[in-house]
């Protein structure tokens, strides 16, 4: 019976003394604090394309994402000061390697890193999008709204109590390639000017740009002449003939390496050209004789007409005599 009472009360003298021990060993537990969890705890979820979140993620250009860090602290005491940095690359690649840290200030060890890959479907940069960064609790809900700067010097979210699961997210957006200006290259307006008779003198304006480039200019002018081909400055051109002539101007350009040719109706213009008025011949003129002349003239034609006079009359009077019928 003694010996029975006797391992009875070691029994329960081994229970006090673990319950003791049990209870010595909480507050040890709880001035614990310990570290952020590790492991795959920073990932992505391409949001454009509305994929589950993971360590490594596919994107294309403009495709906009969301990074995911899990900020878990499975010991009983509070992480104090935790402070969360990325360092986002922003060079041009297929491939975009991000790193976060975590840290607190009393954590053992008091920093947690994790990688989390971007596979671009072609050569792209990532950046931040401003005013996206959020603290959320262990169910997604939002605790607060986050500063700007998770990508620079960090954000500090204060403690993190013991226990407790907790996610810092924020939004990426896939650089989209800038479509080139199209090009330009136009034939905006001839000029044409007379600079002499049946002659005249001729020019383009005309519009290159966003990869275009002039190389020159062919001028028709309407006559079935020799086309005329410059590339800089005013041409001239004389006709042989009067008459309307359609000149046209036909330029040539440089388009990305290729030769392209380009007229418009601005770049059209008619020119005439009338023959001077025929000057009529000046009747020849009587040689002058002078007044003398002129006298004896008027006074020969008297003489005769007298003389005609009286044989007219002499005529008459032989026909009046008897015995002349």
């Amino acid at each position: 019976m003694k010996k029975s009472l006797s391992k009875l009360a070691f029994a329960a003298t081994g229970i006090i003394t673990l319950a003791a021990m049990a209870f010595t060993a909480l507050p040890a537990m709880a001035d614990s604090p310990g570290q952020i969890a590790g492991g795959p705890i920073y990932q992505i979820k391409n949001l454009t394309q509305n994929t589950a979140f993971a360590t490594t993620a596919t994107a294309n250009a403009c495709d906009n994402l969301e990074y995911a860090i899990q900020l878990d602290n499975p010991d009983y005491g509070m992480l104090n000061n935790v402070e969360v940095s990325v360092n986002l690359p922003s060079t041009v690649g297929t491939s975009n390697v991000s790193t976060m840290t975590a840290s607190s200030s009393n954590g053992s060890p008091s920093t947690t890193t994790a990688s989390a890959t971007l596979n671009l479907t072609s050569a792209q940069s990532v950046s931040y999008v401003s005013g996206s960064t959020k603290l959320l609790n262990s169910t997604g809900g939002l605790i607060e709204n986050l500063p700007d700067g998770i990508t620079q010097s960090g954000v500090n979210i204060g403690s993190l109590a013991g226990s407790a699961l907790e996610y810092i997210n924020f939004e990426v957006k896939v650089s989209c390639p800038q479509t080139p200006p199209a090009p330009v290259y136009t034939c905006n307006l001839l000029n044409v000017s007379t600079i002499a008779d049946r002659q005249v003198q001729a020019n383009v304006q005309y519009s290159a740009a966003n990869g275009a480039t002039f190389q020159s200019v062919t001028y028709n002018f309407g006559d079935n002449s020799t086309v005329t081909v410059a590339n800089t400055g005013n041409v001239t051109h004389s006709y042989t003939n009067y008459g309307s002539y359609n000149i046209t101007a036909s330029v040539l350009f440089s388009v990305n390496g290729s030769n392209q040719t380009v007229t418009s109706a601005n770049c059209a213009k008619t020119v005439s050209f009338t023959a001077p008025p025929t000057t009529p011949t000046t009747p020849s003129q009587l040689v002058n004789t002078g007044p003398g002349s002129v006298v004896g003239i008027f006074a020969g034609t008297a003489v005769l007409a007298t003389l005609a006079h009286y044989l007219f009359r002499r005529q008459i009077a032989k026909r009046s005599l008897p015995g002349k019928e």
